[in-house]
C-alpha cells in the first residue's frame, strides 16, 4: 500500500526542510513525499528543489492551501494520502501505524493526534487537538445533524484514495485556507472513522499560525466557513432546503453568536488598550481575543484560567489583585451569573468599586471606578 504525504508551503522557509525531513525518515518503505510551494517570496524554493528526486516538487502561483493541496494531490498516486503543513512534522513511524490502520480496516479517514510544540519544537505539554477523536459509521447522524455534530477530526488525518477522488479538487473560493474543515466536512458520509490514539507528530505553535488571531475575527470567520461547509455537506448527500436550514440552528452556531455577543458586550464597555475581565470557567477564552483589548479569564495565571476560587475571600483577593493590576472592566456573561450568588464578598466589592453599565441578554458588565 503506497502512502503519499502532501506538503503545502507558503513562505515557511526556515520550517519546511524540517517538515520534508520527518517525511523522508518514515519506516515505511513506500511512501512518496510531495511538496507544493504556493508561490513564495522566501527563499522556500531554494530549500524544496535542493531535495532533487527524493521529493515530487511542484511550484505555483499563489492559490492559499487549497490549490496547493489540489495540486499536490492531483499528483500524487498513493491509496492513502495525508496532507501536511509545511511547519509541521511527522515522528518516524507515523505512517507506519496509519497504513496499518488502513490496511486492517474499513476506514475512509484515519484521524491522529500531534504534539504541541513551539516554533524551535520545544515541548508546550499536551496535544492536538485537545479532544476525543470521532470514531465509526457517522454517515446516517451527519446527515441528519450537520456539518461539526459529530464533533471535530482536526486537521491531522489520513484519507482512503477512493474518497478523495469524490470530493476533490477544494472549492479554493470557500476554504482556502481551511481543506482539513471541507474535507471533515464530507468525509463521514463516505464511511468509517479508524482513529489512532497516539500523538504521531508535531503541530507547532507560532506566531505566524492562523490560531493566533483574536477570537472575534476567528469566530466570525467561523461562522462563515460554516454556512460553506453546510452548503458543501447539502450538496454532496442530496439534503433539502429544510434539513439544511436546520443545521443553522444548532448547539455550536448559538454558541458562537453568544460569545461573539460577550465580545461585543465587552468591547462597548471599554476603549482599546483595556483589560478586561471575562468570568466564562475556563471555557472558551484563549488569547488573544480582541484585536485592541485584552480580556483576560477571572481568575487567571498568565492569562490562563485559574479554576473557580475556593472561598468568598480568595474570589475578593483575586479581584484586587486585578484591579492593582489596571484592569478596567469585568463582564459576566449570562451563563456564569451564578458567580456573584455563589460569592456575596464579591457582589459587595462590585457594589462598591463599580457601576453596572449594563445587562443585554447575553451578559451584565461592569466597570471600575
Amino acid at each position: 500500500m503506497k502512502v503519499s504525504v502532501v506538503i503545502d508551503n507558503k513562505d515557511y522557509a526556515q520550517f519546511v526542510g524540517q517538515a520534508i525531513d520527518s517525511c523522508l525518515a518514515q519506516t515505511y518503505a513506500d511512501v512518496e513525499v510531495i511538496v507544493v510551494d504556493d508561490g513564495s517570496t522566501d527563499g522556500s524554493w531554494d530549500v524544496i528543489s535542493s531535495y532533487g528526486s527524493r521529493v515530487t516538487s511542484l511550484r505555483q502561483e499563489n492559490q492559499g492551501q487549497a490549490g496547493a493541496c489540489n495540486a499536490g494531490f492531483a499528483a500524487s498516486t498513493g491509496e492513502v494520502v495525508l496532507f501536511l503543513d509545511s511547519d509541521d512534522l511527522l515522528y518516524p513511524g507515523a505512517v507506519e501505524v496509519l497504513a496499518e490502520r488502513f490496511s486492517t480496516t474499513d476506514a475512509v479517514a484515519v484521524p491522529y493526534y500531534v504534539d504541541l510544540v513551539s516554533g524551535d519544537l520545544a515541548p508546550l505539554g499536551g496535544r492536538f487537538p485537545p479532544h476525543d477523536l470521532p470514531t465509526g459509521d457517522l454517515r446516517d447522524h451527519v446527515a441528519l445533524e450537520g456539518p461539526v455534530s459529530y464533533g471535530r477530526a482536526g486537521p491531522f488525518v489520513a484519507y482512503a484514495r477512493g474518497f478523495l477522488e469524490q470530493v476533490m479538487p477544494v472549492p479554493c473560493a470557500e476554504f482556502r485556507l481551511n481543506v482539513d474543515t471541507y474535507l471533515n466536512t464530507l468525509s463521514p458520509t463516505a464511511g468509517s472513522f479508524c482513529p489512532v490514539p497516539l500523538s504521531l507528530g508535531m503541530y507547532r505553535r507560532h506566531g505566524r499560525n492562523d490560531s493566533r488571531q483574536p477570537l472575534d475575527r476567528r469566530l466570525r470567520t467561523a461562522l462563515a466557513r460554516y454556512a460553506s461547509c453546510c452548503v458543501a455537506l447539502a450538496h454532496h448527500v442530496g439534503a433539502s432546503q429544510e434539513r439544511r436550514q436546520s443545521w443553522y440552528d444548532t448547539a455550536y452556531v448559538r454558541w458562537v453568536r453568544t460569545i461573539l455577543s460577550v465580545l461585543g458586550e465587552a468591547a462597548s464597555v471599554t476603549s482599546p488598550g483595556d483589560n478586561v475581565l471575562v468570568i466564562e470557567n475556563g471555557e472558551w477564552l484563549e488569547g488573544p481575543f480582541l484585536a485592541d483589548r485584552q480580556l483576560l479569564p477571572f481568575p487567571h495565571r498568565d492569562g490562563v484560567f485559574w479554576g473557580a476560587p475556593a472561598s468568598d475571600q480568595e474570589a475578593v483577593d483575586e479581584l484586587r489583585r486585578e484591579l492593582d493590576a489596571g484592569t478596567t472592566a469585568l463582564v459576566v456573561p449570562d451563563t456564569s451569573t451564578w458567580w456573584v450568588d455563589q460569592y456575596p464578598s464579591l457582589r459587595r466589592v462590585l457594589a462598591q468599586r463599580a457601576v453596572r453599565t449594563s445587562t443585554s441578554a447575553v451578559a451584565t458588565s461592569y466597570v471600575f471606578r
